[in-house]
């Protein structure tokens, strides 16, 4: 799209509108802003990231060949050209310390009010300005002008226009996370990926954090499981039970000590679900796992009476590697057994090898020979509909296993970066259909028909 927006622009006007010094000095002056921007944000998102998702927008050729070069409200001189560019450029890295959304356009409003002003007084005959005719001339159009502006903002401030700003019938209280005894810690992990994505770490690690809520220990007060991803190991999957007056104590979790301290062979918990899998009347925890196996966790409380915790993912058949921040349930059979659905955001396993190994970011597969890039082929393929994410799983319960459903036969298809998955009868059919969030893109809304 980028490429056929430039090539209609010098094709069908560039060359006739003489306007060439304010394309190129722009793209001269934007690209040092980019830079300027690269810089300051460096330790927030990798430059190339800004830079090519840039120069690689349509809406920025759009801006650079179609909006600014309109011979009607561009100068004619090669300095003013010049000018125009460096005033948009500089005034447009100037509102991104507020914004980050339109910024190129609101720096060209800017750009052609001031340059309004400055035509209309450069074009007046200032010793007959302020005789009768010229102000009866005059006032009728700023008048429009400015009952245009002000209208606007009118409405814009006000319940005529299309604010939603209701008063709440309630207040929101905070509460003190440590007077609850809720604690998290901050970690270096994002230092210990592999060395040839560690720029980016801070990209590819933000899978989240997850919460899940319930009560587990059946004392009518809801418990808490927190995953913090980035966090010291002690704090990455807690159990918070609840005491009353906004007091949480901590719960043990031997099932998770091995996935938790060998985290880079076996990954980070990044979402959290509570679910009773298997009919028995308590809550068991699922957790979405990125760059390992995802977790099912057995309460214990309806068979011993004591709440405790056994894993059971391999022996109920959920042992597959995922890169998961996000998963739901739903009996999508209706047998009164429920489903579970677990959304995939980056590929699973490395795409370019044969056999494909588990994707982790803490042992990419060595480089093979100089320039070798399959071990770092994994990013988004674009901004606007990347579609080499990782393939989202359904699950069917079967009593106590769960069985994968074949995506290819059942329709579950794509491989979109799925960030939530949303579970509901759209359709009023009876049946829970499925609404896939996506990065990166499209999201993807799945009806299930019975067959």
């Amino acid at each position: 799209m980028s490429f056929f927006v430039v090539t209609a622009a010098l094709s069908l006007f560039v060359f006739k509108i003489k306007r060439n010094p304010l394309i190129i000095s722009f793209l001269g002056f934007y690209l040092i802003t980019l830079l300027i921007r690269g810089y300051f944000t460096r330790h927030h998102i990798p430059p190339e990231t800004i830079i090519l998702g840039t120069i690689t927008a349509p809406a920025f050729y759009l801006f650079t060949f179609f909006m600014i070069t309109d011979p009607a409200t561009s100068p004619r001189s090669t300095w003013g050209q010049i000018g125009m560019a460096f005033f948009i450029s500089f005034f447009d890295l100037a509102l991104h310390k507020f914004e980050s959304l339109s910024t190129l356009f609101k720096a060209g409003f800017a750009f052609y009010t001031i340059r309004f002003f400055y035509d209309f007084i450069k074009s007046r005959n200032w010793k007959n300005a302020f005789s009768l005719k010229s102000i009866n001339h005059w006032s009728l159009r700023f008048a429009v002008i400015a009952t245009l502006v002000f209208s606007g903002l009118f409405l814009n401030q006000s319940k005529i226009g299309f604010s939603n700003n209701e008063v709440p019938n309630f207040e929101l209280s905070k509460v003190n996370t440590n007077n609850a005894g809720i604690s998290s810690r901050p970690s270096n992990v994002m230092e210990e990926v592999d060395s040839r994505i560690l720029h980016i770490s801070k990209w590819v690690m933000a899978q989240g954090d997850g919460v899940a809520i319930a009560d587990v220990n059946q004392d009518g007060l809801q418990d808490m499981f927190l995953s913090y991803s980035l966090k010291q190991k002690e704090d990455r999957a807690a159990l918070y039970i609840n005491q009353g007056d906004f007091k949480f104590s901590r719960f043990p979790l031997p099932a998770l000590d091995s996935f938790i301290e060998n985290y880079h062979t076996e990954g980070l918990a990044a979402a959290a679900l509570f679910f009773d899998y298997d009919n028995d009347n308590d809550q068991d925890l699922l957790i979405g796992v990125g760059f390992g196996s995802s977790r099912l966790l057995k309460n214990e409380l309806s068979e011993t009476g004591k709440l405790g915790f056994t894993d059971v993912t391999k022996q109920v058949g959920l042992e597959r590697h995922t890169t998961s921040m996000s998963l739901n349930v739903a009996d999508f059979n209706r047998d009164g057994i429920l489903d579970i659905v677990i959304g995939n955001a980056l590929q699973t396993h490395m795409p370019d090898y044969d056999p494909k190994p588990e994707f982790s970011i803490f042992s990419l597969p060595a480089d093979e020979y100089s320039g070798d890039m399959r071990p770092t082929n994994f990013m988004h393929r674009t901004w606007h509909n990347a579609a080499n994410g990782g393939y989202n799983s359904i699950y069917i319960g079967n009593k106590d296993s769960f069985a994968l459903l074949d995506n290819e036969t059942s329709g579950f298809v794509g491989t979109r970066w799925t960030l939530d998955v949303g579970i509901g009868d759209l359709n009023n059919d009876g049946f829970a259909d499925i609404y896939l969030a996506n990065d990166f893109g499209l999201d993807q809304c799945l009806l299930i028909i019975k067959i």
